[in-house]
């Protein structure tokens, strides 16, 4: 269980990328301090999961691998927005190789059984001279990974659990005012962040 949150970060007339996590891995055992957010090599994004571990981590892997064989994604002249649709191609590509022993079904069967997994992705683009940041999901629709962005939180996405929490924490972190959500952020969400995996109630025990 999880929660990543990504903003951009005003900071003297200056922007700031920042991507923030808990530690805490599951998938049958508990680590406290597993890693959930990864450098890319291409060096210009960022990207972190939430979900279930045992399909993030080699996709992640795949996709770190992919962009050192391939100089063209590895170029930072490939725009950060191309190499969104670069990596739900590759994501889409891999979860379609899903089988199960014994059993004869679809991979999209394999992941309704356990559909909880999803992306957090951003950086630099210079076509745009802005920060981009996307969830990326699975749409049963699609048949495939999707970017999403969400367009009344343009300066943060958060992917993991108990949002509608943390989303309320982020507000009352910022006195309310829901127009900084959509203008300049400091180090707030950063604070919910820490708020949360310091929290001893139940309702956040997963998130550490």
């Amino acid at each position: 269980m999880t929660l990543c949150i990504a903003w951009i970060r005003q900071e003297k007339g200056n922007q700031e990328l920042v991507f923030a996590t808990d530690s805490c891995l599951g998938g049958g055992e508990r680590w406290e301090n597993g890693v959930k957010l990864f450098e890319l090599p291409r060096r210009d994004c960022l990207i972190c999961f939430s979900g279930y571990t045992l399909r993030t981590y080699p996709m992640i892997l795949s996709l770190m691998n992919a962009i050192r064989y391939d100089k063209h994604a590895a170029n930072p002249s490939f725009d950060v927005n191309d190499f969104m649709v670069y990596i739900t191609s590759l994501f889409t590509e891999i979860i379609k190789q899903i089988k199960v022993d014994g059993r004869n079904v679809t991979y999209e069967d394999v992941l309704r059984e356990d559909p909880n997994f999803d992306f957090l992705f951003g950086g630099w683009s210079w076509k745009e001279n802005k920060f981009k940041i996307w969830r990326i999901e699975y749409s049963y629709d699609a048949h495939g990974f999707i970017p999403v962005t969400d367009y009344d939180n343009l300066v943060f996405t958060m992917v993991g659990d108990e949002l509608a929490a943390a989303r309320g924490m982020l507000e009352n972190e910022i006195m309310g005012n829901k127009a900084v959500l959509r203008g300049s952020l400091d180090m707030e969400p950063l604070k919910v962040l820490v708020q949360i995996i310091r929290n001893t109630q139940a309702q956040f025990d997963t998130i550490s």
